[in-house]
């Protein structure tokens, strides 16, 4: 794993907290200047404290300096509450503090190439060499069955979350979402990785992954081994005879701004798990919540051609919430939830548009050097740790001018 050089972070929130009560003469602004001042910078000390939780959470070796820097963050927020307050020197002392903490790699705040043997690791070890996504194209097994023609495809973790992708006996995809726990023994060791799967009552244990290795060969690749025995949910039950018991796989590249962007870039900001707060299209019969429900019809037309129709299913429930998982391994997933549990799961692709990242392009996983780019590109309109906007305007294929916009939450 990438280590970060080591920070002049001490010094500069040194210098802070010994300036920051610094009292002047109040100002003549008025009210309404006073109350934006404070605003803004109860922004910037959010956008600042999420970077610090995000660092405290993913790289132990900053602890001390994060620690200061919290109290430098703590010191500004009750410093917003005096009368003497000088706005003006605040914000830049936050800016400064802002600066120092934009030095530190992102890269270093996920593990992007971990190696290692998970058996020999704690849970917070584990968690950094099993991240990342994992094609299993190439998989053994000791079973022979394969009447069903079942196969994985990847199995992807983020920091809390897996997917977990087959091919089914038809060979569409189908994707399994949920939380993963680690299991371990009396010496605080892990032995298991346990894909659980939300049943609607309760999270059951749909697969139970051991013997987990993961190494880096000559070229800097990356690949595992593991040992499953799967439970897997009603709908896949039957593609288990067929799935294989051991497991070879290979470790997709991430990004490239996750291996160059800074920790209060925008690719830091975007990656992660969200709450769909609200998705809105001019052209949209059907809420997006109800988008679960939707069948599309063909009909054969007289010159050859087809006519697609969209129609809502009858007795389908639609949709009570909805998660945005954008990962730094290029994937994107929409999971619609309902009253008892994941409904569906839609994988895609992403790429920032440019290095200003900016504007996001969304697309399958399999076109995305070949998309559309105006009806697939999302300008960002805000960005922090807490929310995500973003907003879309092209021509659907009918011709119509149609404008999209989507806001999300980041979960906790």
């Amino acid at each position: 794993m990438k280590y970060i050089k080591k920070l002049k972070i001490k010094s500069i929130i040194t210098f802070l907290a010994i300036f920051l009560f610094a009292a002047c003469e109040p100002d003549d602004s008025t009210t309404k200047d006073l109350q934006a001042q404070l605003t803004k910078l109860e922004a910037t000390i959010t956008t600042l404290q999420g970077t610090i939780n995000t660092l405290n959470s993913s790289n132990s070796t900053l602890s001390t300096e994060l620690k200061t820097a919290q109290d430098a963050v703590n010191i500004a927020t009750a410093s917003l509450a005096t009368a003497d307050t000088n706005f003006g020197d605040l914000q830049k002392q936050l800016e400064a503090l802002n600066d120092e903490l934009s030095k530190v790699d992102y890269s270093a705040t996920v593990a992007l190439d971990a190696t290692g043997s998970v058996a020999d690791m704690s849970t917070a070890q584990a968690k950094k060499t099993i991240y990342g996504k994992w094609d299993i194209g190439g998989a053994s097994s000791s079973k022979s069955s394969t009447r069903n023609g079942c196969s994985f495809k990847y199995i992807e973790f983020t920091e809390t979350k897996y997917f977990m992708s087959i091919l089914d006996a038809e060979q569409e995809t189908k994707t399994v979402f949920g939380p993963y726990a680690m299991k371990e023994n009396t010496e605080g060791k892990v032995i298991s990785v346990d894909l659980m799967f939300d049943a609607g009552d309760s999270d059951i244990t749909i697969a139970v992954l051991t013997n987990i290795v993961v190494i880096k060969d000559n070229d800097d690749e990356l690949s595992a081994t593991f040992d499953v025995v799967l439970t897997l949910p009603a709908a896949l039950e039957y593609c288990e005879a067929s799935l294989p018991g051991s497991v070879s796989s290979v470790k997709d590249k991430p990004v490239e701004e996750a291996k160059t962007a800074t920790a209060v870039s925008n690719h830091a900001m975007a990656i992660g798990e969200w709450d769909l707060v609200s998705y809105t299209a001019t052209d949209m019969k059907l809420t997006i919540f109800e988008q679960v429900c939707m069948d599309e019809i063909r009909t054969l037309n007289d010159d050859g051609s087809y006519t697609f129709d969209e129609v809502l299913r009858e007795g389908c429930v639609a949709a009570t919430s909805i998660i945005v998982n954008i990962s730094n391994f290029g994937t994107y997933s929409v999971t619609w939830i309902g009253l008892n549990g994941p409904i569906d799961t839609d994988v895609e692709g992403w790429k920032w548009k440019d290095s200003k990242q900016n504007a996001i392009i969304f697309g399958t996983e399999d076109n995305m050097d070949s998309l559309d780019y105006a009806s697939s590109t999302y300008t960002i309109d805000v960005l922090t740790r807490e929310e995500m906007k973003l907003s879309n305007s092209h021509t659907n294929e009918k011709g119509e001018a149609v404008e999209e916009k989507i806001s999300l939450k980041k979960r906790n």
